[in-house]
């Protein structure tokens, strides 16, 4: 602990580090969310307390606490838990860029609680600086979306099946049973319109989705 009060630096390191991959690992966690999230808050209470009880400082500021202040850190925890929770759900729902972006927002809603409930106020230097954090987050997010939608282009390549009655692109994408899906009959339709879960029905069958002649 000596090395890391003489070297903060060092601590956000690992900070950053393990925020980074948090949200990977917890994405191919096959447990539930409110399961990883309890287990994430047990191992983190596991690992820190014999930090903070083993020194004789830290456990008298401790005992010493009101009963005020014990009470606000229980509704904090349960908060806290509840964030996990929602978090970790999220992941079942959408991309892990995503999930962070909405994620790291929180700092803009500290902030605001900061200033309206406890009256307090943040220098304009503090401002600009999340606002740049976000602005990377954001500006990362949409790469990423970009390559996977680019890999989901390259992987739904159109292919052609030539008729009497002419041409019919499809895409073929799976494994299985055969299964086709085809589009409505709207004013601009196509398969594209199976997008969302094309590759959700690939898991299971061997999936054809074509376009019909004339659109």
């Amino acid at each position: 602990m000596k090395y890391m009060e003489k070297h903060p630096m060092a601590m956000i390191v690992l900070g950053v580090l393990g925020i980074s991959v948090s949200s990977i690992l917890v994405k191919f966690s096959a447990a539930p969310s409110a399961v990883t999230a309890a287990w994430r808050l047990i191992w983190t209470v596991a690992l820190m307390s014999p930090v903070i009880w083993g020194r004789a400082e830290s456990r008298r500021e401790l005992l010493g606490v009101a009963k005020g202040l014990v009470l606000l850190s229980a509704l904090s925890g349960v908060f806290l838990a509840l964030h996990f929770v929602l978090w970790f759900e999220s992941l079942q729902h959408t991309s892990v860029a995503s999930s962070t972006t909405i994620v790291c927002t929180e700092v803009i809603w500290v902030c605001l609680g900061y200033c309206f409930f406890l009256k307090g106020s943040i220098s304009r230097k503090a401002a600009g600086a999340i606002g740049a954090a976000l602005a990377g987050l954001v500006g990362y997010q949409q790469i990423v979306l970009k390559q996977a939608q680019k890999k989901k282009d390259e992987t739904h390549f159109m292919e052609t099946w030539e008729t009497e009655n002419g041409a019919v692109a499809y895409r073929s994408v799976g494994t299985g049973r055969p299964l086709l899906l085809i589009h409505s009959m709207m004013l601009g339709a196509s398969s594209r319109e199976w997008d969302d879960v094309i590759d959700g029905l690939a898991e299971k069958y061997h999936v054809y989705a074509i376009d019909l002649p004339g659109f």
